[in-house]
């Protein structure tokens, strides 16, 4: 449901960025606040895909 809210609004955003930067995508990189929700990003989506995959590999161990 928050992305259906919040999702025209960061793509905009997104687009005024790149306009910015013209077109670079490192400019989104360039700041640690940043960096950091990227990560968490990632952590968030891969985290639970990697948990799922260490416990299965280790009940079969």
């Amino acid at each position: 449901m928050l992305g259906l809210i919040l999702g025209g609004f960061a793509e905009e955003n997104l687009r005024l960025a790149l306009r910015i930067g013209r077109g670079d995508p490192m400019v989104l990189f360039q700041n640690w606040t940043s960096l950091i929700l990227v990560a968490l990003t990632v952590a968030v989506v891969v985290g639970p895909t990697l948990k799922k995959r260490f416990i299965d590999s280790r009940k079969k161990a």
